[in-house]
């Protein structure tokens, strides 16, 4: 459903602009266009990249790492599940 890939944006536009800034600190440019395709329906989303959404993202994983550095983030049973630090590094949900 249009909903369901509406909600894999969202999931996967971190991933996006931390490869965007990837591609800037090694060319001195964002990229033209991220783009996210998804095989089930044959759709293309594109997905912007600013400075601003890339300093989100950055701010949104420093404060990640303060939490998990003191031992108190929140968990959620959906994402933890799907990590490779669960139960190896962290005791998930």
């Amino acid at each position: 459903t249009q909903n369901n890939i509406e909600t894999k944006v969202e999931h996967y536009k971190p991933q996006l602009m931390l490869y965007a800034k990837a591609v800037k600190n090694i060319t001195g440019d964002y990229p033209d266009r991220t783009l996210l395709y998804f095989t089930k329906t044959n759709e293309f989303k594109e997905i912007s990249v600013s400075d601003e959404s890339i300093l989100q993202v950055e701010k949104h994983l420093l404060n990640l790492l303060e939490d998990y550095k003191e031992n108190d983030f929140k968990k959620n049973a959906d994402a933890c599940s799907s990590c490779g630090y669960y139960k190896e590094y962290c005791d998930g949900v």
